[in-house]
């Protein structure tokens, strides 16, 4: 059991009703080296922390050169898509429009970046060479410079619900430090203290959070909204939280269970019989429908599965192996996530929950690029 936490002028091709299957197959022996591939595509290392503009220390460096054009014509009505990319070593991470006009935006030298529920705040970790070490944590508004917030983040965290809402970890890696939260829809960065904690930050919610014992280490714990430890030290990895089943994770050897973060009581969940690795999994579609990306457990097969809230297998959609770019409208309406199996194009795939259709565009891949690691939706 896995246990695991790109332009040229595109040329489009529409597919309803259908997704392709263009992945080459994926040896058994993946299943071996999983956990190092997945340490090495979100957890990657680089230099030293991102470089800052001397006259604006807290601000997110700018270029003067002017990106290359991605797009000149609208490729969907709905929803209107934008990504958010990075080379798979870390680097400097782009805003690229999708489906409509513009130009790719360079944002700044990172290792971790993500978006909030909304798609309206960013956060990202400056670069290090050392692969566990604190680094510089910049926040701020999507198309807007970034400020650091500390230059000592043990990992950060969007609240799995409410848009702007961010938790991490300030310290250093050999001693306890503090969890923080902010609020930014208050309009201010004002910190507020949870608790003193050790370990790398994961998860955030309503229910509490997630750390692991490091950031190249999966073993994970759980705290509970005000911070006391419901669980600590659990051998296994977090994938996410569920609101109807609990937190998911996939302990080493055994399989995937559902935690519940108040009790921590742990019962296997029947539905991920099959899968060997969870690599990713999103909440919000209408009527709780959730999407949950997965490798079967010969990892030829690579696919995003579709639940209910009860946890209901809907449907089932082609994917492709190592944590791929997945979210759900605004409204919950569709699903829009990426596939990139390492062949020569990339598609992106909009998944209607109304009546199950789908919606394929590709185009061709541009190494410069790198990989895609979040998608905003309009």
């Amino acid at each position: 059991m896995g246990v695991l936490d790109r332009g040229d002028e595109p040329e489009f091709v529409f597919e309803q009703q259908s997704v392709s299957r263009r992945r080459n197959p994926i040896p058994l022996a993946l299943g071996v080296i999983a956990l190092a591939a997945i340490l090495a595509t979100q957890w990657p290392s680089g230099s030293e922390t991102a470089t800052l503009p001397p006259e604006t220390p807290n601000t997110a460096p700018t270029t003067t050169t002017a990106p290359p054009v991605v797009d000149s014509t609208p490729l969907f009505d709905f929803p209107r898509v934008s990504f958010i990319t990075m080379p798979v070593g870390g680097g400097v991470a782009q805003l690229v429009p999708y489906s409509a006009p513009g130009e790719a935006r360079p944002l700044l030298e990172v290792s971790d970046i993500s978006v909030d529920k909304s798609g309206t705040w960013i956060a990202a970790l400056g670069t290090q060479s050392d692969a566990t070490a604190a680094r510089v944590l910049f926040i701020g508004a999507v198309g807007r410079p970034l400020q650091s917030v500390t230059s000592t983040a043990l990992g950060f965290a969007w609240h799995d619900t409410e848009p702007g809402q961010i938790a991490f970890i300030e310290g250093e890696e050999s001693t306890a430090g503090s969890l923080r939260t902010i609020d930014l829809t208050t309009g201010s960065k004002e910190e507020t203290e949870v608790t003193q904690t050790s370990g790398w930050l994961q998860h955030y919610g309503a229910w509490g959070f997630t750390t692991s014992i490091s950031r190249t280490n999966p073993w994970f714990t759980i705290l509970s909204p005000g911070g006391e430890p419901v669980l600590q030290d659990e051998p296994g990895a977090v994938v996410g939280h569920i609101p109807s089943v609990g937190i998911v994770a996939t302990l080493i050897d055994t399989g995937h269970y559902a935690f519940d973060p108040a009790t921590a009581q742990r019962k296997k969940i029947p539905a991920f019989t099959g899968q060997e690795v969870l690599w990713d999994l999103a909440v919000g579609g209408s009527r709780g429908m959730i999407a949950v990306q997965t490798s079967g457990a010969d990892f030829r097969r690579h696919d995003v599965l579709i639940f209910n809230r009860l946890l209901e297998l809907v449907d089932v959609l082609d994917s492709a192996p190592l944590p791929q770019a997945m979210t759900w409208s605004p409204d919950g309406s569709k699903l829009v996530f990426t596939v990139d199996d390492f062949g020569d194009r990339t598609s992106v795939v909009v998944y209607d929950a109304a009546d199950g259709t789908t919606l394929e565009a590709s185009y061709p891949e541009d190494g410069s690029r790198g990989q895609n690691r979040a998608i905003l939706v309009d």
